[in-house]
Order: C-alpha cells, then structure tokens, then sequence
C-alpha cells in the first residue's frame, strides 16, 4: 500500500470531505479523492458514503482507520527514532512527562506506574506532571514537556502516537440504578438518562453520537469536575452513569457499582498513547516508550486473568 494513500485517507476521514482534506494536506482535492479511490480498489472494499460532498465512513472504514494509524505512527516513529540517534549516543539527562489521563474512568497511567523506571534509569531525572489532555498537549507543543502519556491518538502536525494499549469500554451504574439489573444495556435504554460527559474521550464521544442519532436517543450529559469523588458520588448515587474502562482499577473507584456492557459500541475502544514531537532529540524516550510498552502488556495480560476468574 502507498503511504501517500493512507495519508490522504486519514485527512478525508478526519476532515470528512475531499475539499477540506486536501487543504489540510496542501494537494488538490482531485488528488485526494483519487487516491482513496486506488486505496478502495486495492482492498476490494468501500470505505466511504459518498453524499454530496460529505463523505461518512462504512464500518469497515472504521476498523481499517485504526490500523492505518498505527502504520502511520510506526512510520513517524522511525524517524523520531533516527533523529534522536544522530543527535546523542546516552540515554541519559532529564525527561518531562505529563500524565494527561482520567483515571476515574480506569484509563491511562499513574505516577506510580513510573517508579520501576526511576530505578531501573538513575541517569535519566523524571519529572513527572499531571493535567487535562489539552493542557498538556499544548505544553508539549511549547516545548514544556517531552513526552505526553494520552487518552487517544494526536493528529496534529509533525506529533508522533505511539499506541501503548486500547481499552474497551462499559458503563458504571449505581447498585440503585434503573438500569442495574440489566444484563445488556441497549442504546435506546440510554434515553433521558444523565451521563458524565466526555471532555476527555473525543473519538468515543464523536461515534457514540452518531450512534445515538441513528437509534434517535438522547441521553443528558452532564458536566463533572475531573475528581474522583464527583464520579464516584455520581454513580454510586444512582442519579446518573460514567463510561469507564473494562479494566480492574475502575473498581478502585466504584466499589458500590455494577459494570454492565452496552450493545453497538462492545467493539469500540480507546487507545492510550506515548505522544511525542517527532523531531523531539531526547534519547530517553525511547527506554521510557520500551518500559512503558511492557509495562501495559502486564496490565493487559492481568485484565485478561481478571477477566477469566
């Protein structure tokens, strides 16, 4: 496959016409759509619905976004990879990492996480901070920070996504709750009922939307303060539900709570992500981005054992 293709594919994904992709990416909008078009031919299968000038994804476009884009970040990566090489030939100095997580959702990583590798890399001085997703992407961007730890991939220029990990998702009810005896919640239950909102999850907000617009359900969001006590006062309750990760610390948080899966969006997930600048010279985010990387493999091989019992 053509790199130039799946490039053009991602703006008209995100941009959602042929026009405004092609802005994006500085070409004609006659360049973007035929190679979207080669890319289809190619595969053997659509990934838009053509209305107008509007293009809407099909499923398997969707699906095949995902897998794009961790092609793309691979490929971005390499050259982070390279620059950093030329540049210095120690993993040594200091690393400024900002944790833009929600843990009161299960996702993404703590501060304690970090600690084996302040052990295991004396050389390298930690400094680790804490913040909204936005807040630390533009610290990122200004330079204030080296490596970013967010919920979801970046598409912004010249930044590199590397995936750690994806997480599904699942809704927490309160044990009082209308719907905490369902086994499946459906979408259309979701009617009326109060939901925090989703400041922090953009891409599981954007299709949960969709999906909703298609059941013709609204549910009612409604802003939290990013504490945890407020979720958990929120669920535990019964006034309202959190969507929240499928992993075992979400019980940390919600210990009066039940989890249940809801239907049309059990193949959603949220990938969790090491965000760098790719002309970024500091070498010690390569040994951060290898124990990080095997740090969330023993998460995840732990969920599946939590799963199982």
């Amino acid at each position: 496959m053509n790199l130039t293709h799946l490039a053009y594919y991602v703006a008209a994904v995100e941009n959602e016409s042929f026009t405004a992709a092609a802005a994006s990416v500085n070409v004609t909008a006659q360049a973007v759509s035929r190679a979207v078009s080669d890319l289809e031919e190619e595969i053997q299968v659509p990934l838009f619905i053509r209305s107008g000038k509007q293009l809407k994804q099909t499923e398997f476009s969707r699906v095949f976004y995902e897998k794009v884009m961790d092609v793309l970040d691979s490929v971005a990566d390499l050259h982070t990879i390279a620059v950093q090489y030329r540049t210095h030939d120690e993993s040594s100095g200091q690393l400024r990492v900002g944790l833009a997580t929600a843990m009161y959702r299960g996702i993404g990583l703590g501060e304690a996480e970090l600690e084996e590798f302040k052990v295991e890399h004396p050389d390298i001085e930690l400094k680790v901070f804490s913040n909204t997703g936005n807040s630390c992407l533009v610290a990122l961007e200004d330079d204030l920070l080296d490596v970013v730890v967010n919920i979801g991939r970046v598409h912004r220029p010249k930044i590199t996504s590397c995936k750690l990990y994806e997480t599904h998702i699942r809704l927490a009810l309160g044990l009082t709750h209308p719907l905490a005896n369902h086994r499946v919640v459906r979408l259309a239950d979701l009617d009326g009922v109060n939901i925090a909102s989703f400041s922090d999850l953009g891409f599981f907000y954007k299709r949960f939307s969709e999906l909703c617009e298609i059941e013709k359900c609204e549910p009612k969001f409604v802003n939290l303060p990013p504490e945890p006590d407020a979720y958990r006062t929120f669920v535990e309750s019964g006034d309202g539900a959190v969507f929240v990760s499928d992993e075992p610390i979400v019980s940390d948080y919600y210990r009066h709570a039940v989890f249940l899966e809801v239907d049309s969006i059990t193949t959603l997930s949220i990938p969790v992500c090491l965000v760098y600048k790719q002309d970024c010279s500091n070498v010690a985010i390569e040994p951060l981005k290898k124990y990080l990387t095997l740090k969330t493999l023993e998460r995840r091989q732990e969920h599946i054992v939590y799963n199982m019992l």
